[in-house]
């Protein structure tokens, strides 16, 4: 046994020598031909091994080629009243990712082009998800730090589903109504889906809530005189703005040869119209006093309008023992907004300080022309991506596996901005390409079930390397390994590191102009306004170097499924490079002047929110995760020779409890500027804690949820300390399919496909409490949170 070890070790280093070496890879093992689907679920019941005992050979029906560190069945799919695959992702993401990060998708053990088409299909469709190890990424060709799902479709599955779903607040004001509808097939290898989706959404109205009126608006008013009297200035100004869209997708996939084909097409339209203020002309009247009168019955707007369609085609296999997928996708947007600033007073006011008769009638004012800012641009995307993967070496610890991922883009730009001030256009165009790829290789190391250095657990070393080049910019490179050690069956330890030298994408440098109106809390006026936020490409971004370090140690004591305990801890630090534009608090508006526009009354006007060059930027972070599952046992029954009940519908229970604490965030702008903490005077809470719990079985569950986000501080002009107390918000849900729970008589009816749902967001209408110098009165609720608690009531049906 003392010599064992060492020749293992020996064969081990030599294997990985040849794996690596010139055509070395000539003598890695060919994977065994995949069992037909046939075989995988009805395996020859005569095939045996010499010793007598029958041998199933093959992966079941859509199992991937590695292992799942968890399964979650159909009993808990059924617990939750999500009615989409995507939706059901979104309220299961933290027990897939203790960070609540959205993985990495795989459909039928295989990688897709574009895995967003199954996110529409009714969670029906799905036989199981299957969570893979924290290894899956790098033998999938996907970012290291990323999780991978496997979604494991029924054979068989067809279903028409229409949803209806209405949302609005207790207090009023507003209602989002949104209707979809589809057709879903699955037979086997092949599966199509086509559906539409229509939505509006009213506008809420500062009139509708309880709010001061702004200074701005005021002054406004003041200019109207006597013309103001009876005037509400909120009933011109909106806090969420009225919009509607719709859509369309299509997608089928079907078997060629050995391959799979498949194409997809989506497209989509939006509109959305916010109300910006009250449509008051202002003259100068002789005296020097402001004189206003109401040019329109109508309220200033900003209107938003875009309208995509995005095709794509792909061809998946095996190539010479490579497991491949080559894709292609374009995608063209049209993008138009339209931002009233004022009345052309300008004639008008000419002839008043020509000596005009005063005061003005209200018809020698004329039909005023509306100055209207505008926006439009055009953005067209290719895509050319191929993944591959596959063993190279079969290594005494197991199979050594590569992935390749490669992206050719083309992106091409036009967009044109129309200044009413200076009555004149501007444009520009661009025509860029951006190529990136990454190389993965997963390397075990030491083996439990192999008997190869058994004594030290399961060990797995993953390397990667990236790129990404953007034409007229520098290449950006990144290098990445990573550790997975499970001394024993319950417990796993990831550790990585990577090292990149950072330089901007295509979007950050030359992405077309957009301008959205966001509502801010401005400290310097110490009010909540409705702001214009600038977004799009800068072209004197700069690049830098980053690190990043991460360890991962998840426990599960009573094996897969079951419990799991989560610690994470994550540390980046950059050099140089790029930033997001922090949230808006005085010291960054000290930092960038150039970037935070007010008017001469001081009134804040604009932000300039794009991507910004830094000195520097640091973060580490701790997470701790717990995670519970449990499904109700069938009853035990009193013979083997019977079965339990088809209709037995096990209760299932998961809940998960994560708590997030930040212990550093600092970025510094330029090395002359100091150091913006956002944990100390910045306003970012050092720590959150968040709570799901679901219960249900097929046709009956409810689901609770919480919040809380920890106390933090924001430091004003001259010293002062705005506070922002710790916040909790808890939700609540629930679903019930009426013919699952009383239909009894065995015949199929309408109301066996009825499924009714409710969601209450913000239970208690709790809200954020803000200590702040300048109103000791504090803020008002509506104020802080205008929408509140939130009511959803969904019905959908199936046939």
């Amino acid at each position: 046994m003392a010599r064992t070890r060492p020749v293992q070790a020996a064969s081990l280093v030599f294997a990985c020598v040849v794996a690596v070496w010139p055509n070395g890879s000539v003598l890695a093992k060919e994977p065994a031909p995949a069992a037909t689907s046939e075989a995988r679920e009805n395996p020859d019941p005569h095939a045996s091994d010499p010793a007598g005992h029958i041998v199933v050979k093959g992966r079941r029906w859509g199992q991937a080629e590695i292992a799942a560190e968890s399964v979650i069945d159909e009993n808990a799919i059924d617990s939750f009243s999500a009615t989409t695959i995507g939706e059901l992702l979104d309220r299961m993401a933290s027990l897939i990712d203790s960070r609540g990060q959205s993985p990495e998708l795989l459909v039928n053990g295989k990688r897709i082009t574009n895995p967003a088409e199954l996110k529409d299909y009714p969670k029906e469709a799905l036989a199981r998800i299957a969570v893979l190890p924290k290894t899956a990424a790098a033998v999938y060709g996907f970012e290291p730090e990323k999780r991978v799902v496997n979604l494991e479709l029924k054979r068989k599955f067809a279903s028409w589903q229409i949803q209806s779903e209405v949302e609005m607040p207790t207090a009023g004001g507003r209602r989002n109504a949104t209707l979809r509808m589809g057709r879903f097939i699955i037979d086997g290898d092949t599966r199509w889906n086509i559906g539409a989706n229509v939505a509006d959404e009213t506008e809420l109205l500062r009139s509708e809530r309880q709010v001061p009126v702004q200074p701005a608006a005021q002054t406004l008013l003041d200019a109207l005189g006597a013309g103001g009297a009876g005037i509400d200035p909120n009933r011109y100004e909106s806090l969420f703005p009225r919009s509607n869209a719709q859509g369309f997708n299509a997608s089928v996939t079907h078997p060629v040869g050995a391959f799979s084909a498949s194409a997809n097409f989506s497209a989509g339209r939006r509109e959305s119209a916010q109300t910006i203020g009250m449509p008051v002309a202002i003259v100068q009247a002789p005296a020097g006093e402001d004189y206003g009168l109401l040019a329109a019955e109508e309220a200033l707007e900003n209107r938003q309008r875009s309208e995509s369609i995005s095709t794509g085609l792909s061809l998946s296999g095996p190539v010479e023992g490579w497991q491949t997928s080559l894709g292609f996708r374009y995608s063209v947007n049209w993008a138009k907004s339209a931002r009233d600033v004022g009345y052309d007073v300008t004639p008008l006011q000419q002839r008043i300080d020509d000596g005009a008769e005063w005061p003005l009638g209200a018809d020698q004012w004329g039909n005023l022309p509306l100055l209207t800012d505008r926006l439009a641009s055009t953005s067209e995307v290719y895509n050319l991506s191929l993944t591959a993967s596959r063993p190279v070496a079969d290594l005494p610890a197991g199979p050594m596996r590569t992935s390749v991922s490669l992206n050719a883009n083309r992106f091409l730009t036009n967009s044109s901005y129309f200044d009413a001030d200076a009555n004149q256009w501007s444009g520009s165009r661009s025509s860029r390409y951006q190529f990136d790829g990454l190389v993965s290789l997963s390397l075990p190391v030491a083996s439990r079930g192999a008997g190869v250095l058994d004594e030290i657990g399961d060990l797995t070393a993953t390397m990667s390397g990236a790129f990404r080049k953007v034409t007229k910019a520098k290449t950006n490179y990144r290098l990445s390994g990573a550790l997975d050690w499970s001394p024993a069956s319950f417990v796993n330890l990831r550790t990585a590191y990577s090292r990149e030298n950072v330089e901007p994408g295509y979007e950050q440098l030359f992405g077309p102009r957009m301008e959205i109106v966001n509502r801010v809390f401005d400290f310097r006026r110490d009010e909540y306004v409705q702001v214009l936020y600038r977004f799009g490409g800068n072209p004197d971004l700069a690049g830098g170097t980053a690190q990043n370090l991460s360890a991962d140690l998840s426990l599960m004591p009573f094996g897969p499924g079951s419990v799991m305990f989560n610690l994470g801890y994550r540390r980046s630090v950059t050099n140089g490079g790029i930033s997001s534009l922090p949230d808006l608090t005085p010291v960054v508006e000290a930092a960038f002047p150039d970037r935070i526009i007010r008017d001469p009354s001081g009134k804040l006007v604009l932000v300039d929110a794009r991507a910004i060059r830094i000195a520097s930027e640091r973060s580490q972070r701790l997470t701790t995760g717990l995670s519970f599952r449990w499904t109700e046992k069938p009853p035990a029954l009193p013979s083997e020779a019977e079965e339990v009940s088809p209709a037995f519908a096990p209760w299932t229970v998961t809940a998960s409890l994560t708590h997030q604490w930040s212990l550093q965030s600092q970025t510094q702008i330029r090395p002359e500027l100091a150091i913006i903490d956002r944990l100390e005077g910045g306003g970012q809470a050092r720590h959150r804690a968040d709570f799901q719990l679901n219960v249900g079985r097929k046709g009956l569950g409810a689901s609770a949820s919480a919040s809380w986000n920890g106390p933090a501080y924001v430091l004003g002009a001259g010293g002062a300390i705005y506070r922002y107390w710790p916040s909790t918000m808890f939700n609540l849900g629930g679903f019930i399919e009426p013919g699952s729970i009383f239909g009894a008589d065995g015949q199929k009816k309408w109301i066996d496909a009825l499924k009714l749902s409710v969601d209450i967001q913000n239970l208690f209408d709790s809200r954020k409490v803000i200590e702040s110098p300048g109103r000791p009165d504090g803020f008002s609720r509506d104020e802080l949170d205008p929408l509140g608690r939130t009511i959803r009531f969904t019905i959908n049906t199936s046939f």
